[in-house]
């Protein structure tokens, strides 16, 4: 049973850390990079994902629910996300970056807040079966939206996307000022 957590634990941070390298700290470089340069980086990204990992799984026990609830929890806080990117890439030819990147982190913060509702609220929790559809449907309606602008110009992209995050940035500021004035 350890062995087989290991083997997926390790195939995950693998996976992880070959896309950061190669999709992320090699995209854009003119000269081809050595292999063994290569190897290093990725080793180094593995150790370092590997301890946020660890990190994060010591945290585990601090989110409320049964198993099945905290694991589905965690699961669905970026397959909403990954699935509307993947709709919006596929079945979409008006879908561009900028409408995905912010639709993408608007899905993330919609399944963020229903997720930890009561922690944030004190409310009544909301069922962990309601995280992936409102996400959806927001990360592909903003996407579609902003990706509808055809915005040409970094400035016009710049201030677009300070418009479209400006609410979420707001909500922030008032989610933390209600732990600031109830602590829990």
């Amino acid at each position: 049973l350890f062995a087989a957590a290991m083997s997926s634990i390790d195939s995950g941070v693998n996976s992880i850390s070959a896309v950061i390298s190669r999709d992320f700290l090699e995209r854009g470089q003119t000269q081809p990079i050595p292999p063994r340069t290569q190897l290093q980086r990725i080793r180094i990204l593995s150790l370092v994902i590997g301890a946020i990992v660890i990190l994060l799984a010591t945290q585990v026990a601090q989110v409320p629910g049964t198993l099945l609830e905290v694991t589905t929890k965690t699961t669905n806080l970026l397959a909403g996300p990954i699935f509307g990117l993947f709709i919006l890439a596929i079945f979409t030819q008006k879908a561009d970056a900028f409408g995905a990147w912010i639709g993408t982190i608007y899905g993330c913060a919609i399944a963020l807040s229903i997720a930890f509702w009561d922690v944030i609220t004190g409310d009544a929790p909301i069922s962990f079966m309601w995280i992936i559809p409102p996400s959806l449907i927001c990360q592909i309606l903003i996407g579609l939206g902003l990706s509808g602008l055809q915005l040409t110009s970094p400035i016009k992209r710049a201030g677009a996307a300070m418009a479209a995050l400006t609410p979420l940035i707001l909500a922030l500021f008032f989610v933390l000022n209600l732990f600031r004035d109830n602590p829990m």
